[in-house]
């Protein structure tokens, strides 16, 4: 699967008789077929919205679903996409948060978006949204943090890094590195080893992407620790 969608891939609303898979060609001939539009744009979540349209990519390309049969019951096609990010971020926030609501009036450096993630009415973490600037222009950084002031997942979002250099900030030999790490100590970057703790390991040839991605990181760890533990209670 790629690590970014193009096309008619990246658009918020996809028409499936438009869709460029062969297995569309039938839906091409009906031209007054009803309910024949996947929405994405009211999808406020950034972070949810690009899993969703991954998803429903994955889904398509591998053949498992047809474009004339993707209307299924809303809440079979979240059961699904949770198990397919269960897969992909084993630890990451969002996975064990039932709702999500955005919290308002808590911004800080880099800071786009942030989102509290519920389970049974108890707050379960934080999906937070920075936007540092790397080599090529903002690159986007989702942060998800437990409330037990761990890192559970790192995404990066729209970007505009270099093919095959900075475009591997998107790699899980690179983000993965975050996995676990605590929210009170800021990390670094250093080139090849990790000595401590908080050192993560710059992408070879493309340490100002590397920075600026652990920047987005150490932002979201700051808001957390400097407002939303406050607000909630969160963290030791």
């Amino acid at each position: 699967m790629k690590n970014s969608l193009t096309g008619y891939w990246n658009e918020d609303r996809w028409d499936l008789r438009e869709c460029p898979l062969e297995s569309s060609n039938e839906l091409k001939q009906a031209k007054h077929l009803k309910n024949r539009w996947i929405n994405f744009g009211n999808i406020k979540n950034t972070w949810i919205k690009t899993e969703l349209k991954f998803f429903y990519y994955y889904k398509l390309i591998n053949d498992e679903w047809k474009p004339g049969t993707v209307w299924i019951r809303k809440g079979t096609v979240i059961n699904n996409l949770i198990s397919f990010l269960s897969k992909k971020y084993p630890n990451i926030t969002s996975i064990v948060a039932e709702e999500f609501s955005e919290v308002k009036d808590v911004k800080g450096d880099l800071i786009e978006e942030v989102y509290q993630g519920t389970k049974g009415g108890e707050v379960v973490g934080y999906t937070i949204k920075t936007t540092p600037k790397g080599y090529g222009g903002k690159v986007e950084v989702m942060v998800g943090i437990s409330n037990d002031g761990k890192i559970s997942g790192v995404k990066i979002g729209n970007h505009s890094e270099t093919p095959g250099l900075g475009s591997k900030s998107a790699d899980p030999s690179f983000k993965d590195q975050y996995n676990g790490k605590s929210t009170k100590t800021p990390l670094n970057i250093v080139k090849g080893n990790a000595s401590n703790e908080n050192d993560i390991v710059a992408i070879s040839g493309a340490t100002i992407t590397s920075k600026a991605v652990t920047a987005g990181v150490n932002a979201a760890m700051d808001v957390y620790e400097q407002k939303l533990i406050s607000i909630n209670g969160t963290g030791e």
